[in-house]
């Protein structure tokens, strides 16, 4: 499946706005739906009040054939988490799983026009709708979130606040 990122629109077949069933339609259902409450206390400061996650990651298929993790706020999709099973995710024909980590984050930064980053090592490139570990720790293995616009901007802005956050391109 191509996991090609539309910023702030979408990745691959999957919309910003999209319902579970439509999810489902075009990726197929979800194993297994985990609401906010549920969640552990350091992810719930990103859920609105009607927030549920889909994982779709299945032990008894191969990884490779896993899809992406889905996050909806008010049952619309506002969030992917893609791993490396999307081995051929990227943005304007740069890779998130594939090249060299450091090239791959010079293509990112000069694309982007809006990056803020946290003390604890994650980028943001806000305009382009992307979540990652810096350079400094992102191995292939790790996550990439894909998110819808201004899902993040009231975490950022309270990270710049608290002095946990500072945006190093763009404002």
């Amino acid at each position: 499946m191509d996991w090609t990122i539309e910023p702030l629109v979408g990745v691959g077949p999957i919309r910003f706005g999209d319902s579970p069933e439509e999810v489902a339609a075009k990726i197929g259902p979800a194993r297994e739906t985990q609401r906010l409450s549920a969640m552990p206390q350091f992810l719930q400061f990103l859920g609105g009040k009607d927030s549920v996650t889909e994982l779709r990651s299945d032990p008894s298929i191969e990884y490779t054939q896993w899809m992406p993790n889905v996050a909806y706020e008010d049952g619309k999709v506002v969030e992917l988490i893609m791993t490396d099973s999307q081995e051929n995710l990227n943005i304007n024909g740069i890779p998130f799983f594939t090249g060299v980590i450091d090239e791959n984050f010079v293509a990112l930064k000069t694309l982007s026009q809006k990056i803020a980053h946290t003390d604890d090592g994650t980028y943001f490139f806000v305009d382009l709708g992307i979540s990652m570990l810096d350079e400094e720790i992102f191995g292939f293995e790790d996550p990439v979130t894909v998110f819808t616009r201004g899902h993040y901007d009231g975490f950022i802005e309270k990270s710049i606040s608290a002095g946990t956050c500072r945006y190093i391109k763009g404002t």
